[in-house]
């Protein structure tokens, strides 16, 4: 019998981009905030040169910027970022709810509803980690259940783009009973096959987001890439 072979570990550079990009994308990192290889190297007890390479990882997704003689710096937010996803969100979504609706299986429909459950903490970013987690979940399923995998992996995108943006809303304020009413109507439209009413459901949603996050980036103005900021009604 041959013998069993071990999972190969993790290249280091892997596990160096998972946790620099998991707490940008959590705002353990803030906006703004000034790194260096050393410091994350530091941090995370890896060497400089995986930190390295996942810095030029991240700085390719936007996450990171360099600095000139300065090593690093997390990309601040601007309000154009809120409306750019927001706007596209907005713009398919919607649609894809639609399309979700009464196409998805009673089991995995069970398991939608109580992902709608899921809360947070304004003031952890552990159990606001684990909120965004069930809602990117619920939000992919959804897209995915459209049947067009364009239009899935489209919506997926952005619902990553839209995690920090997100986790800076959350910290600030106290939603769980709105966001649950929301979701658990979302989840009863397209149980019930009412495609129309789970996109008129998918928009709204949306479009709350969009104003919370804005709302929560004007009341950080240290966050602001004070260049491209600008005033979004």
């Amino acid at each position: 019998m041959p013998a069993v072979q071990a999972t190969p570990p993790k290249r280091l550079i892997d596990t160096a981009y998972d946790l620099l990009k998991a707490d940008i994308v959590q705002c353990r990192l803030r906006p703004g905030e000034r790194v260096s290889e050393a410091y994350l190297a530091q941090l995370y007890g890896l060497g400089r040169a995986p930190i390295r390479s996942a810095l030029s990882l991240l700085c390719q997704e936007k996450l990171i910027e360099p600095l000139a003689r300065s090593g690093h710096r997390v990309a601040r937010l601007t309000i154009r970022d809120v409306v750019d996803v927001f706007e596209m969100r907005r713009f398919l979504e919607p649609k894809a709810a639609r399309m979700a609706a009464g196409r998805i299986e009673a089991g995995t429909l069970d398991g939608l509803a109580a992902l709608c459950g899921v809360e947070y903490q304004p003031g952890d970013s552990e159990s606001r980690a684990a909120y965004m987690e069930a809602t990117y979940e619920l939000h992919s399923t959804i897209a995915n259940a459209s049947g067009n995998r364009r239009l899935a992996a489209a919506i997926i995108q952005l619902l990553d783009e839209s995690r920090r943006i997100r986790h800076l809303g959350l910290a600030s304020m106290d939603i769980n009973r709105e966001l649950h009413a929301q979701h658990a109507a979302l989840v009863a439209a397209i149980r019930d096959g009412d495609g129309e009413k789970a996109e008129m459901i998918c928009a709204e949603h949306i479009e709350a987001s969009r104003k919370m996050s804005i709302d929560a980036i004007i009341n950080s103005p240290e966050i602001l890439d004070q260049e491209l900021e600008q005033k979004v009604k």
